[in-house]
């Protein structure tokens, strides 16, 4: 049995009224981390390093916008975490409401055969 990791979210982008779900998957046969945005794009990222690289790269490039529109105002940025932490309990700890995360496909729906690289 192939180990591997799986992860499955959404994320609201411009133009759409729900989320775009996004996939994620790696196994241990590749260092390859897919991450695929709804049916339209899927990012291959060679080796985990690469991903935690990027990771980083979009927490400095989301702060930076953070503080463009808000202005570093530090009271928005305790409102905006006890937003979160707000439907963070409202949902039993998922982000998302139920209604929209008991949607997502399951991830046999997503990941039709992990090892083929056309499904990633």
């Amino acid at each position: 049995m192939t180990k591997e990791e799986t992860y499955n979210t959404h994320v609201y982008v411009e133009g759409r009224d729900r989320p775009l779900p996004v996939g994620m998957h790696t196994d241990e046969n590749s260092e390859i981390c897919s991450i695929r945005f709804g049916n339209s794009f899927t990012l291959n990222v060679v080796t985990p390093q690469d991903l935690i690289a990027l990771a980083q790269e979009l927490d400095t490039f989301a702060k930076r916008a953070y503080e463009l529109h808000y202005g570093g105002r530090d009271d928005l940025v305790g409102e905006e975490m006890a937003r979160i932490q707000e439907i963070l309990e409202l949902h039993g700890g998922r982000s998302s409401p139920p209604d929209v995360v008991d949607q997502r496909p399951p991830p046999a729906a997503c990941w039709k055969d992990p090892s083929d690289p056309v499904n990633w």
